[in-house]
């Protein structure tokens, strides 16, 4: 159960990693992730969607369903996303979400526009995505991409 929350940590890090800016956004790359855990009895499907300019990434917008036969696994599931997602939005601002549990599965829909959060509080919190950022504070596309493949993710 720790390393499916940890799944969860880990790629709610990633979404929360992009950065701010004032420009019209336009999709830059969609992100796929499987995850079939048969051993724990859940399977995760992801989509990403980022969206910003040039090489500067400014909203992703997340789909992710989890399917289980386990009733425990998916409260687990629901119980994390809405308080991960809950806490970074009163922590840095920016979030729109909906999780809901149905037939079987946890659906995850959530929008993290970093034109209206804190993204600087999160870089301050975070020391280590300034490896990822260009020199105004602003995320690169290449390093969202490279964090979601780190993870088994594939991207076009």
């Amino acid at each position: 159960m720790k390393k499916i929350l940890m799944l969860f940590v880990v790629m709610f890090s990633i979404l929360l990693v992009t950065a701010c800016g004032n420009k019209e956004k336009e999709v830059l790359k969609t992100c796929t992730l499987e995850v079939n855990n048969s051993t724990a009895g859940y399977k995760v499907e992801s989509t990403y969607e980022i969206y910003g300019r040039g090489k500067v990434v400014e909203k992703v917008i997340s789909n992710e369903i989890v399917t289980s036969e386990s009733d425990e696994i998916l409260n687990n599931f629901e119980t994390t996303l809405n308080t991960t997602y809950k806490n970074m939005n009163d922590t840095y601002g920016g979030y729109t979400f909906n999780i809901t549990k149905e037939s079987g599965r946890v659906i995850s829909n959530a929008e993290i526009d970093y034109t209206s959060m804190d993204f600087n509080k999160y870089i301050n919190d975070n020391q280590d995505i300034k490896d990822y950022l260009d020199p105004n504070n602003k995320l690169l596309i290449s390093g969202v991409e490279s964090m979601y493949k780190s993870l088994g993710a594939t991207c076009n």
